[in-house]
């Protein structure tokens, strides 16, 4: 079974835990590779996991941040926009505005 379709299957399985580390290993693998739009879109999948299953919105900001910096695209920066406003961390919120800049 291929990597994406085993964190697929342990996501739709609620082993979160599982998925998040699938997702976290593909991502490193991507950006040690030079595929940096990959990684980043792997890391916005595991903010996302982390954002609607774990409920984790600081670890949720740490991969956005971390996605950011291998593929800066203004998704991305709304994303953390919209995380910081749920934390209520004006200063994050700032930060992401001017990245969206």
């Amino acid at each position: 079974m291929a990597v994406k379709e085993e964190a697929e299957l342990a996501e739709s399985l609620s082993h979160i835990d599982e998925a998040l580390s699938t997702w976290l290993a593909m991502a490193e693998v991507c950006e040690e590779e030079g595929f940096n739009e990959r990684a980043a879109q792997l890391m916005l999948r595991r903010a996302t996991v982390l954002t609607d299953s774990k409920l984790d919105l600081h670890k949720a900001i740490t991969a956005l941040e971390k996605a950011w910096d291998l593929h800066a695209q203004p998704s991305i920066a709304q994303r953390g926009m919209e995380l910081a406003r749920r934390l209520s961390d004006r200063d994050a919120e700032i930060d992401w505005l001017e990245r969206s800049m």
